[in-house]
């Protein structure tokens, strides 16, 4: 069975592509938060990216006071107390460290286990929008994808042009 040049040429795209293409999970950290204390999660944003996600409370009557503040110190986000769950977003206004904070300092006795599930979507800053690996990848595959095709054609054109040799067989 011969596979056609355009067939095989679509397979192998299709296979670069699933190879490259990310797939995204949510992030997700837990932390026990003390009687009396606050647990916080750390990370570092760029100016206009964007965060998104969900917390869940367990442990005695389920909540904690939850707030994020910016680099500056300053609370951007306030759930205020939070019994069970809520989910949440906001957009970074500068770069630097972004601090989830769950503040159980009101409890004197019980502990409670926080889960956060969250996304971080690059903010394009205004600018020229920044290329994608990936993308890169996948035109370069691409590319030579289509110029495999391109030779496999032009000299399998060529091979099937020229005269067939036919061995005679002499008595």
């Amino acid at each position: 069975m011969r596979v056609s040049p355009l067939i095989l040429t679509l397979a192998l795209l299709l296979l670069a592509l699933v190879q490259v293409v990310p797939v995204r999970a949510a992030t997700v950290q837990q932390c026990t938060v003390n009687p009396g204390e606050v647990c916080t999660l750390t990370f570092n944003l760029n100016n206009g990216d964007k965060v998104s996600g969900s917390i869940s409370i367990s442990g005695a009557s389920n909540d904690v006071n939850f707030y994020v503040t910016n680099p500056a110190g300053a609370r951007i986000y306030d759930a205020g107390r939070v019994t069970g769950g809520t989910t949440f977003s906001f957009t970074a206004d500068s770069s630097g460290a972004y601090i989830l904070h769950f503040d159980n300092s009101f409890s004197l006795l019980s502990s409670k286990q926080v889960t956060a599930s969250y996304d971080i979507t690059t903010g394009g800053g205004g600018g020229i929008p920044e290329f994608p690996p990936q993308l890169s990848i996948v035109v370069v595959v691409t590319l030579l994808v289509v110029a495999s095709y391109l030779l496999v054609r032009r000299f399998g054109t060529l091979l099937s042009r020229r005269p067939s040799v036919t061995p005679r067989l002499v008595h």
